[in-house]
């Protein structure tokens, strides 16, 4: 019985962090505010159009945050992330991160959605949708919500 409450309660703890994070997501989207200047590369990058307006190729700064995200994980979430994690067990050693080509969906200057792919090792891949921000000049991960098929 006591099991099934605690997952009760973390299945609504759950659904309530997803609803405030898309909530802030979209307060922040319609601010289209950057905690800083963006640098021109990565404007650049952002602001490319694409044929089908909904996903475009990775920008390079946000691939190599997510790949960096193993070997120095507090260096590259966001400090605005309202998720705090262990990052020993989210990133143990040999985790690779793989970033879905074409995949890159912006919201304003400074902030995007990017599929992510997480292999650690003796365990299955897992796929997440990966919000990015852009902070301190650095495209950073805010929050990830695992994707399912």
């Amino acid at each position: 019985m006591s099991r099934q409450i605690t997952f009760i309660s973390g299945g609504a703890a759950i659904a309530i962090f997803i609803v405030g994070l898309v909530s802030w997501w979209l307060l922040a989207g319609a601010r289209g505010t950057p905690t800083q200047p963006p640098s021109p590369a990565a404007t650049a990058a952002v602001t490319k159009p694409t044929a089908s307006g909904m996903s475009s190729p990775v920008p390079t700064e946000v691939a190599d945050a997510i790949s960096s995200l193993p070997k120095d994980p507090a260096e590259y979430v966001s400090t605005q992330s309202p998720v705090r994690a262990d990052y020993a067990q989210a990133f143990p050693p040999g985790t690779k991160t793989h970033v879905v080509e074409n995949s890159w969906s912006i919201s304003g200057a400074s902030q995007g959605l990017v599929q992510v792919e997480i292999s650690k090792p003796n365990e299955a891949d897992q796929t997440y949708a990966a919000m990015m921000v852009l902070e301190d000049g650095k495209w950073k991960v805010l929050a990830t919500v695992p994707v399912t098929r």
